[in-house]
């Protein structure tokens, strides 16, 4: 009988531990294992939480307010991280290198600090890690989080150049996995409005 409660205790507390990690962050574990993990094995195609209605706010790096929409006419990759987020930290180098292969008229990738203290958090983060592709675009904190349709970070969201969802990943991927950039090259090449 001690063993049944101690085996459903540790069950618990691993069930407890896995929803933390949900609601605020993948942690250190999870990073090290996903960041391996080709972004095509973890997305979820098909995924329509995201609807180009609802209005997201951004501010960039030189406090200029723009929304999502705003950037339509191309594909858009969207990531929601912070700086105290350990996985999220891991996958930035990564998603610099894809940005790096894309003209960013073509393929945006457009991380979404939701970091309390914004520019201040995001900018000495970007020169401590050699960021030299991404831009800085400053959510709301929960805000943004949730109007995705979300609780944790990190997570992605790819948009067609009409703003609409074609994929989530949730997680830390290998962003500039070879297999994911020819996938992201194919969908520009054949792409055609609806």
């Amino acid at each position: 009988m001690r063993e049944i409660i101690t085996t459903r205790r540790q069950t618990l507390a691993g069930l407890l531990a896995s929803c933390a990690g949900l609601a605020i962050g993948f942690g250190p574990q999870e990073a090290q294992a996903s960041s391996i993990i080709s972004p095509l094995k973890k997305m979820i195609e098909g995924s329509t939480a995201y609807q180009s209605d609802k209005v997201i706010e951004l501010i960039n790096e030189k406090g200029e307010e723009s929304t999502l929409d705003s950037y339509q006419g191309r594909f858009v990759l969207v990531n929601v991280w912070a700086t105290w987020c350990f996985s999220c930290r891991q996958e930035m180098p990564d998603l610099d290198a894809l940005q790096g292969k894309f003209d960013p008229e073509k393929l945006l990738v457009m991380p979404i600090s939701v970091d309390r203290k914004g520019i201040d958090a995001v900018m000495p983060f970007y020169d401590r890690t050699n960021i030299k592709h991404l831009p800085i675009f400053l959510g709301s904190g929960m805000q943004a989080i949730t109007t995705f349709g979300e609780r944790g970070i990190p997570f992605s969201i790819l948009l067609d150049p009409e703003g609409k969802e074609f994929g989530r990943i949730l997680g830390p991927v290998k962003w500039d996995a070879e297999d994911f950039i020819a996938y992201l090259q194919d969908k520009i090449d054949h792409w055609k409005p609806a």
